[in-house]
């Protein structure tokens, strides 16, 4: 969790923002108290976004070698056909 004054809030921060961007719970305090957390909203983080287009990306990346025989051939053969 980062961890905000609230003089950081004053000005638009572009360090806060990124933090959101991330994914990141802030925790905003005023002479050392905490007062409160601002929390980034589920949809807006962007890591999941960019985990689930890794994960497709590893399941239907092309093969790393390419097959010397017809695909036909090798469909025949999952097939049991000769």
């Amino acid at each position: 969790m980062k961890t905000a004054v609230v003089q950081d809030l004053a000005l638009p921060s572009a360090s806060i923002l990124a933090w959101l961007r991330a994914g990141e719970t802030i925790m905003l305090v005023q002479n050392g108290e905490p007062l409160g957390r601002i929390v980034p909203e589920k949809a807006a983080q962007p890591h999941q976004a960019e985990q689930r287009r890794e994960l497709f990306a590893r399941r239907f990346a092309p093969l790393a070698v390419v097959p010397d025989r017809d695909l036909s051939d090798i469909v025949n053969d999952n097939r049991g056909e000769a």
